[in-house]
Formats: structure tokens, sequence, C-alpha cells
């Protein structure tokens, strides 16, 4: 089993990290407002949702290769691809939301018609731990 990390746009997680921190200051100024059961729960969704959601994504994405399956791992989200079932993969900057922290991405082709988005690190040992020789 061999562990690919995303590879990181600079950009993309400054994106993300403001837009969780701004989130948690718009929760703390809706509970400056007072403390009604209302406001509890908005600024408790807003926190977890425009705030958690987003780093959690970021800090658990990872792509896992064994001898039979791609596994990609983003948060609650898991795609689990059979080696066997992947026809293609090509360079890509498709800007489509995806399991990708970096706008340097492959295409994976795999089932009938199915994509999926990666941006791993080591895109060469990526490559060769699914099984393809060259992009």
């Amino acid at each position: 089993m061999t562990i690919f990390k995303s590879k990181q746009d600079a950009w993309l997680i400054a994106v993300v990290y403001t837009s969780s921190f701004i989130c948690f200051i718009a929760s703390g100024y809706v509970l400056a407002q007072g403390l009604s059961i209302t406001n509890i729960i908005i600024a408790a969704v807003t926190a977890l949702v425009g705030g958690v959601f987003p780093i959690w994504l970021i800090v658990s994405l990872k792509y896992v290769v064994d001898e039979k399956l791609l596994k990609i791992i983003c948060g609650p989200f898991k795609w689990h691809i059979e080696l066997s079932a992947i026809n293609s993969v090509v360079p890509s900057s498709d800007l489509v939301s995806s399991p990708a922290l970096s706008l340097d991405r492959l295409l994976i082709n795999y089932g009938f018609g199915k994509t999926v988005l990666v941006s791993p690190k080591d895109k060469k040992g990526f490559i060769g731990a699914i099984g393809l020789n060259k992009v």
C-alpha cells in the first residue's frame, strides 16, 4: 500500500483558510448579538459547514494505492476505483471541483465514462503505483 499526498497550490489553500476564518468570525459576530437558540444554531452551522468542513477536506485528502484499488479519501467522501478499471490517465488543469488541491492535475478515466481529477505531489510515482507506464 502506497499513500500519496495531494499537491497544494498556495492560492487555493489561502482561499479555503481565509473563507473558513471569515465563517468563524461571522459565527462569533452572530453570537455577540445575543445567545438565543436561533443565534447559537446559526453560529454552529456556519462554523461547522463554512469553517471546519473545508479544512477537514484539505487535511484528510490522500490517494491510497494497493494491489487492486485506488482509494481517494477526502473528508467524508471516498472513491474506490479498481486499478483494472482505469482506462487512461492524462494531464489536466480543469477547474471542475474534485479531490485535488492543485490545478496541476491528472484526469483518471475509468469504468464506462467515469472520471476523477487528482493532484498527487509525486505524479510519476503515482502513475507507476497504479500500473501505468506513462501519462
